[in-house]
C-alpha cells in the first residue's frame, strides 16, 4: 500500500455561459452539464483506485513534504476519450506532470449523454497528494 493518501473528487461545473451550456474549448464543443454524465468504467470508486495506483509522488515533492491539491479539468469526448487536460490550480510542476500523466492513462470512458446521444463533457477535480 503506498504511503500517501489520495482523494479525489470529480465536480462537474454547472457554470453555463450565455444561457446554453456548451461551450467551445480549443476547437471541441463541451457541454458541462449532460443529461447523464460520463462515467469511468466501474464508477467514481474504480476511478479513484485508478489514481490511486498510478500516481507516483515526484522524489521532488517526498524529499521537500510537498503536499496539498490539484485542481484540473479534462473533456471526455463523445468517444469517451481524455482530452485537454489542464492543471487549474497546481501544487508544483512534477506533482502537477505527475496529475497529467495519471489522466492521460485512463481507459475509455462511457461517454456522456444530451437528449441519447454522445456529447463532449468537461470534467473537474481536485487529487489531493
Amino acid at each position: 500500500m503506498k504511503n500517501i493518501f489520495l482523494a479525489l473528487l470529480i465536480i462537474i461545473s454547472s457554470s453555463v455561459l450565455a444561457n446554453s451550456n456548451f461551450i467551445t474549448d480549443n476547437s471541441l464543443s463541451v457541454i458541462h452539464t449532460p443529461d447523464e454524465p460520463p462515467e469511468f468504467p466501474g464508477g467514481q470508486a474504480q476511478f479513484m483506485e485508478f489514481v490511486r495506483e498510478n500516481y507516483i509522488t515526484p522524489e521532488v515533492a517526498k524529499a521537500n513534504g510537498i503536499s496539498g491539491k490539484i485542481w484540473y479539468s479534462f473533456v471526455i469526448t463523445k468517444t469517451g476519450e481524455v482530452a485537454n487536460i489542464k492543471i487549474i490550480k497546481g501544487l508544483c510542476d512534477s506533482c502537477d506532470a505527475e496529475a497529467v500523466r495519471v489522466l492521460n492513462a485512463m481507459p475509455i470512458w462511457q461517454p456522456g449523454l444530451q437528449h441519447g446521444q454522445p456529447v463532449n463533457v468537461m470534467l473537474r477535480g481536485m487529487l489531493k497528494v
